[in-house]
């Protein structure tokens, strides 16, 4: 009897309509968890050149049954030349439970996480932001403080 795997692409993904803001919520969910999860340092590994994967493990609190693993690549020439994916394992049994196309879910993270740091860390009546980055993630850092700003008045 095999064992099942979810595949989750990245088209699946954008089929739920997740909102830019239930993306905030959730990366300021995930914060708040971070003392209690397990999040060893990064590690990565270059085939050649300035390419590489990184792998980025977690264990949630034991109340999730979940231990993920991020897989990040950069390999110049490919399209595109930035990808992630991410295993998703119950971490009771230790089945792989999913692949998860990761590009959709990094990227909006990216974008929370900067709607975050702007609320969390800008000063009194500030309203000019600037940010730097690659040219998705600005879009997305830029529509996460458009965001922001709509949501705090």
């Amino acid at each position: 009897m095999g064992r099942e795997v979810l595949v989750i692409q990245n088209r699946d993904i954008y089929g739920l309509n997740i909102s830019p803001l239930e993306c905030v919520k959730w990366v300021d969910e995930s914060f708040r968890l971070k003392a209690l999860a397990q999040l060893p340092p990064k590690m990565s590994v270059h085939p050649q050149g300035n390419d590489f994967f990184t792998s980025m493990p977690c264990c949630l609190p034991s109340s999730y049954g979940v231990f993920g693993m991020k897989v990040v690549h950069r390999i110049l020439g490919a399209t595109p030349s930035l990808g992630s994916e991410i295993l998703l394992y119950d971490s009771k049994s230790g089945q792989l439970q999913a692949l998860i196309d990761g590009d959709w879910i990094t990227t909006m993270r990216t974008g929370a996480v900067a709607a975050l740091s702007i609320q969390h860390l800008q000063r009194t009546n500030t309203d000019t932001y600037s940010f730097m980055g690659w040219v998705i993630q600005l879009v997305l850092r830029h529509f996460a403080c458009c965001l922001f700003l709509v949501t705090r008045n």
